[in-house]
């Protein structure tokens, strides 16, 4: 018989019928070893049958010692090349391929800082805030928007995208103000949409100024997309920020709804199929 590995496994029978004297020659590591077996065949090709499963794995300690042989040149070789000093040639730099949607990203980002800085030029005089606009995202924003229109009695109250509507009108009804103040709205789904879904309605109310109450880690974006939509509207905000102790937004998330503010005083669509593909 002949093993996998080519350890070779020799049965011989002596003796008759299924019963007799069977030796077993076997030959492993260049040796040969013998092994009687006396009894039936089938318990004799049961015991051949392990012994070649031994010889399978009797290779194991020829790869140990062979790695420890490589092991061993690679030490020597290490040990003769410490005293050489080897002389590498400086890699030439290779040219980085500027990324055609990188480059449109700045080109947008310079448009959208030109469009601002003239803004910024031309603005005119600030105005009394005549409503007051509350971004929704949190129920704190709410409660913060209640406290303040007890400071600022009569103001409406514009909720974009707010909570619930059971909740909502549970706040300011415990801060005491009145239902006819309150306005809910739902049709936004980000904060840019916040904006273009509101800015219409404020500018059929004679509304020219408002408050801008947002949480303060999500002012900078808001800003930046209010200067662009309600200033395409003729309508000025001053920016309430409540106090949250968390960081602000990535300054990239801001530029982004920006140039998606420009791209929709430019086609009227706020992309938000271009916002999942770059988010």
């Amino acid at each position: 018989m002949q093993a996998k590995n080519g350890k070779s496994v020799t049965l011989m029978f002596d003796g008759q019928g299924e019963w007799g004297d069977w030796r077993l020659r076997f030959r492993i590591h260049g040796q040969f070893r013998h092994f009687r077996c006396w009894g039936a065949r089938e318990s004799c090709y049961t015991y051949s049958a392990l012994l070649r499963f031994v010889a399978f794995f009797s290779t194991m300690p020829e790869r140990q010692i062979s790695r420890q042989m490589a092991e061993r040149r690679r030490a020597a070789r290490d040990k003769s090349s410490r005293g050489k000093r080897r002389v590498t040639q400086p890699r030439a730099k290779q040219k980085r391929k500027p990324k055609p949607w990188l480059k449109l990203r700045q080109i947008l980002a310079a448009a959208l800082l030109g469009s601002g800085l003239a803004y910024l030029q031309f603005m005119p005089a600030p105005k009394s805030p005549s409503a007051v606009l509350v971004l929704g995202g949190e129920p704190l924003r709410e409660q913060f928007a209640a406290e303040f229109a007890k400071q600022h009695p009569g103001l409406p109250i514009w909720v974009s995208g707010g909570s619930n509507p059971e909740y909502a009108e549970w706040v300011f009804q415990k801060a005491g103000v009145a239902q006819q103040l309150v306005h809910l709205d739902y049709a936004a789904v980000d904060t840019l949409t916040n904006f273009t879904t509101i800015v219409d309605k404020l500018k059929s109310q004679q509304i020219d100024s408002v408050y801008l109450i947002t949480s303060d880690y999500h002012m900078r974006r808001s800003q930046w997309i209010g200067q662009v939509v309600f200033g395409s509207r003729g309508i000025q905000f001053q920016p309430v920020a409540i106090p949250t102790g968390k960081p602000a937004e990535p300054f990239e998330k801001a530029v982004f709804d920006g140039l998606r503010a420009a791209v929709w005083l430019a086609t009227g669509e706020t992309n938000l199929s271009l916002k999942q593909e770059f988010r």
